[in-house]
């Protein structure tokens, strides 16, 4: 019988102001964003219990849940792991390698574009997965090294780790990329714009679930391929 272990990358629960719905001007302010970064107090919560039926789990096995350094992606991780606590050994750990692209928000669309009554509502997702995929340090600053960096951070996560499961609750922008490196095992170089936009975006509190092969090796984890999935991203809304 062949080991496994699962892995479940969601995304945050929704912000208290849904980025779609700000004006241009904090649209483009970090220091709105930041102020922004927490969970709607009723709609967040209600994301996070509706997203447990689609987690899956190895109920003997440890549950490891990493979120990334900022609060909403924490808040949802805590409702998570209040959920879950009293059916398995649960830890908290905040991994820097799950933060959010680094976007130069002003470069993904003009003022113009932004308050077009027409604009589709994927518009800013699409840029984003090209400006990554294609390399473009002046819209995500890094460009995809930084990604690839994380990514492969966050695939030793995995192999340096026990039979464990693991949620990661990460941000839209940055998971078509762990898809890409850890399920599909491309590297960097093979990641396109194309396979970025149909892997999907998120909605809140949404991702993929995967069963991924493995093996141990001097007291890692090796990856051997993907056993069985679901995803719940799509390609609607904005980040």
């Amino acid at each position: 019988m062949t080991d496994s272990i699962w892995l479940n990358v969601v995304r945050h629960p929704r912000q208290p102001i849904n980025r779609r719905d700000a004006t241009w001007e904090q649209f483009i302010d970090p220091t709105w964003q930041v102020a922004n970064d927490d969970v709607h107090p009723e709609l967040g919560p209600a994301q996070v219990a509706a997203s447990i039926q689609s987690i899956r789990l190895n109920p003997d096995r440890p549950l490891l849940i990493c979120h990334s350094p900022y609060r909403r992606a924490r808040r949802g991780a805590e409702l998570l792991a209040e959920h879950f606590d009293a059916r398995m050994p649960t830890e908290l750990r905040q991994v820097d390698a799950l933060r959010e692209a680094d976007i130069v928000w002003q470069r993904i669309m003009t003022r113009e574009e932004y308050n077009d009554p027409n604009r589709p509502g994927t518009l800013a997702f699409e840029r984003i997965m090209q400006a990554i995929a294609e390399d473009d340090a002046d819209m995500v600053r890094g460009g995809r090294s930084t990604i690839a960096a994380q990514a492969q951070e966050l695939r030793g996560l995995l192999e340096s780790g026990e039979y464990t499961n693991h949620i990661w609750v990460g941000h839209a922008p940055v998971m078509p990329f762990i898809h890409m490196a850890i399920v599909d095992m491309l590297p960097p170089e093979a990641w396109t714009t194309k396979r970025a936009v149909l892997t999907g975006m998120s909605d809140f509190s949404t991702g993929f679930s995967v069963e991924i092969a493995v093996s141990r090796n001097d007291g890692r984890l090796r990856l051997l391929g993907i056993i069985s999935g679901e995803s719940g991203m799509m390609n609607e809304g904005q980040n």
